[in-house]
């Protein structure tokens, strides 16, 4: 099981990869300031990553019956790379309609050392109840990886 699910992530990010190169060209002038003087290059925090799942049983009421759901309640990162401390982590989990369903934000709050596991909270619901992150209705995942604002990291 955990193969099929490392290959669908590749498969998401080769095809995100894809449909991103066919954007419009991203000027960059206005934005150097942003990094330091001189710098233009905008390198990736992390190339590679692995991510798993933390399963939680939910029940609930519906309609006088009472339910239970298997959801996924946090995301298990490891990056292949060190993260720097004030990194963001997103995990975005979609329906099979390609919208966002849930999702959790993490902001590093110490150095990540180069493949140990991080956990993201899913707390941001479409509907606003942890149902829409059930296993039945989650079909892809998506990961952001922000490195620390340059502003961030040469603050006193």
């Amino acid at each position: 099981m955990q193969p099929i699910l490392i290959l669908a992530v590749a498969g998401i990010a080769v095809a995100a990869m894809g449909s991103g190169f066919l954007t419009n060209t991203i000027n960059l002038t206005d934005m150097v300031q942003q990094f330091g003087v001189g710098e233009a290059t905008i390198t990736s925090p992390a190339t590679q990553a692995y991510i798993d799942f933390d399963i939680d049983r939910t029940t609930y009421t519906k309609n006088g019956e009472t339910v239970t759901r298997n959801v996924i309640d946090k995301c298990v990162i490891q990056a292949n790379s060190g993260l720097a401390k004030g990194s963001i982590i997103i995990c975005k989990l979609t329906d099979e309609n390609n919208n966002v369903v849930a999702e959790g934000k993490k902001t590093l709050l110490t150095y990540l050392k180069t493949k140990v596991p991080t956990r993201v909270m899913i707390t941001d619901f479409a509907s606003g109840t942890p149902m829409d992150s059930d296993v039945t209705n989650v079909h892809d995942v998506i990961l952001v990886i922000q490195g620390p604002s340059a502003l961030q990291t040469f603050a006193p």
